[in-house]
């Protein structure tokens, strides 16, 4: 992945979840008028009370993630195509690095959720959306599937199951998360859409070997697993890592916003069992109270 995967950005607009829908498509938007910077759009799509977001907004090189791909984006103009798809906006001008980078995630994505069907924003609303891109369509399907098998336009042949030599889980485990990534060679951690997966394919020698619940929760590592699901785990709250209340209470006994039990926080002080939130709540927790 050589994009910049940006995940300070939250929209408050979109449904929870995905109402029992498996994810089954990609929908290409543009922001519409040239000239528009990422920045920008990026505030509009997470402005409160709004009535649209994306789970991706994009521009050559730089990739943010608005919306997780577990819930619902408010992108397509169609509900019943919202329920199961991605929706990913793209910087109108489309120059070739804007359009790689389109490609590239899309083959991260394709790591996790397989070959999915891609079409354009108008093929499911009465819009123009997505402009230039609509004629490349095609070409980001192909372009994708190049990058996923190392950059060569090959038919990638059925493979059977790769041994799970050397690595410390099996095939059917159900293990404990904190993390996991797009792809099973790829860099950036991600916040998972639950604790907890089953392991359904291991591919030996990969950075990120274990792919969980035949990816709809995504690749996973030793260093993302606290181990399998029902037994006992130990793990250190430090500094630097990223937590959420499980109940919207302070430390102190006040009562919180309860959305705050739907986000995680980086941690920047802890004393005792009191552990103070950043990234803009800058609020203290009792420990116990925390999912990490």
């Amino acid at each position: 992945m050589s994009y910049e995967y940006i995940t300070k950005y939250d929209s408050p607009n979109y449904t929870e979840g995905r109402q029992g829908n498996k994810i089954s498509e990609i929908v290409i938007h543009h922001w519409g008028i040239d000239g528009q910077s990422f920045n920008g759009v990026v505030n509009w799509l997470c402005r409160k009370n709004g009535n649209s977001s994306a789970h991706y907004v994009i521009e050559g090189g730089k990739v943010a993630c608005l919306v997780d791909c577990a819930d619902t984006a408010w992108h397509a103009g169609n509900f019943a195509h919202n329920l199961k798809s991605i929706g990913i906006e793209c910087r109108p001008e489309m120059s070739a690095q804007d359009l790689e980078t389109v490609c590239e995630l899309v083959a991260d994505l394709y790591e996790v959720y397989g070959v999915l069907p891609i079409v354009g924003h108008k093929d499911v609303s009465a819009t123009s959306c997505p402009g230039r891109y609509y004629a490349k369509l095609s070409y980001i399907k192909k372009r994708a599937q190049e990058i996923m098998n190392g950059s060569k336009p090959s038919t990638p042949k059925p493979q059977p199951p790769k041994p799970s030599t050397g690595t410390k889980y099996k095939v059917d485990d159900t293990v404990n998360i904190n993390g996991v990534y797009t792809s099973s060679s790829s860099t950036t951690k991600l916040k998972p859409a639950k604790t907890s997966g089953k392991i359904t394919k291991i591919v030996a020698g990969a950075k990120n070997p274990y792919l969980l619940d035949n990816g709809n929760l995504g690749w996973v590592n030793d260093n993302c697993i606290t181990g399998k699901k029902g037994t006992s785990t130990t793990k250190t709250l430090k500094v630097g890592m990223k937590a959420k209340p499980k109940k919207a209470v302070s430390y102190d006994g006040v009562k919180l916003a309860s959305f705050l039990t739907t986000k995680y926080f980086k941690v920047i002080e802890i004393k005792g069992k009191r552990v103070v939130l950043g990234d803009g709540l800058n609020t203290a927790f009792n420990i116990d109270n925390l999912t990490y």
